[in-house]
């Protein structure tokens, strides 16, 4: 079905349009299987689970809600190999924008990950990895990163939200293309924090004294 979906994008102009306008050349919509659906309306992307497709997730053109996933437990969205430097996000089409620039990606489909996801994230997070979490530059995504991060503690690494004035990873992508996107990723994963530094600068900001500071940084 996926081969199907992604061969409907020869007669589907609008939804070719909107995979250039994302920045995702021919190559990378064939690489990755992305295609549309019968009448036009909607992006198809293929839930990649190390090397097969698990689903497919749609997402509409126009209107509400966004995505459509299939029912069920959602696996996470593994687009490609998994090295030893995982950049984690929210979103499959973030993902698929680091996978692009030959970076190992994984998408948790939204801010809320499941205990099964978790458990998955650890089987395949090789031994003496690391998580480089880039999370949507929003508050929802500064919750998500500092869930995650203490999850994945001390595995984990938070990346600052800069985004060339997008949102997410995905908008620099269209606007930057592979190659500055990779640089920008560069950029992100050598000024990314660790949850200490990242909970040291929380605690220094609380108000009412230093027993609540160092109260907070106990319990975290």
């Amino acid at each position: 079905m996926a081969r199907i979906c992604n061969l409907a994008l020869t007669r589907r102009d609008a939804v070719r349009q909107w995979w250039e306008d994302r920045g995702f050349s021919a190559e990378i919509r064939q690489r990755f299987l992305l295609g549309a659906n019968k009448n036009g309306s909607e992006a198809v992307i293929p839930l990649w689970s190390r090397g097969r497709v698990a689903g497919l997730a749609r997402r509409k053109l126009e209107g509400e809600p966004k995505y459509c996933n299939p029912e069920g437990e959602k696996p996470l969205f593994i687009p490609g190999p998994v090295g030893r430097e995982i950049f984690l996000a929210e979103g499959y089409i973030d993902a698929l924008a680091i996978a692009a620039t030959g970076r190992s990606a994984i998408a948790v489909g939204g801010t809320n990950i499941s205990g099964a996801q978790r458990e998955e994230l650890r089987k395949v997070l090789p031994e003496g990895g690391t998580i480089y979490i880039l999370p949507d530059a929003d508050e929802s995504g500064a919750v998500a990163a500092r869930e995650w991060g203490a999850d994945f503690f001390p595995t984990t690494r938070v990346c600052q939200a800069h985004y060339e004035g997008g949102k997410d990873i995905a908008d620099a992508f269209g606007a930057l293309g592979t190659e500055k996107t990779a640089e920008l990723i560069d950029r992100l994963m050598a000024t990314s924090n660790d949850m200490i530094d990242i909970e040291t600068e929380i605690a220094a900001e609380i108000q009412g004294g230093p027993r609540k500071r160092v109260a907070y940084a106990m319990e975290r």
